[in-house]
């Protein structure tokens, strides 16, 4: 669950964002954001959550595509990699060795010029 300074921060920047954009804040808008609070905070762990495990399971598809397990260095670059290019967990099985190789490279999927990625 999200901490309360997580929380108070979150309604600080929904109200610094509708005053940015000149709405005035009325105190019921003010309390109805805080009552919603403990709802976006489930709903922004539940998301966070789902991305670690489909980040996981990509992360291990790779390692599979290998043969061998990722060192810490690897898979922080893969994460990168598919932030920058999201696909999906049949696009990295379909995925060649030397192409998952390219991903995880340290200079960000950079080498030998192919970035990773396959030629349709």
């Amino acid at each position: 669950m999200c901490s309360d300074s997580l929380r108070a921060a979150f309604l600080l920047f929904i109200l610094e964002l509708m005053r940015a954009r000149h709405y005035t804040v009325p105190l019921d808008v003010i309390q109805i954001v805080k009552g919603e609070l403990p709802m976006i905070a489930n709903t922004v762990d539940r998301v966070l959550t789902e991305e670690r495990k489909q980040g996981l399971q990509q992360a291990t598809q790779a390692a599979m595509r290998l043969g061998r397990l990722l060192t810490l260095k690897e898979a922080e670059c893969l994460a990168v990699y598919l932030a920058a290019h999201p696909m999906t967990i049949e696009q990295i099985a379909q995925a060649s060795p030397t192409e998952v190789e390219g991903w995880i490279a340290p200079n960000g999927g950079t080498r030998n010029g192919t970035n990773g990625r396959r030629k349709r």
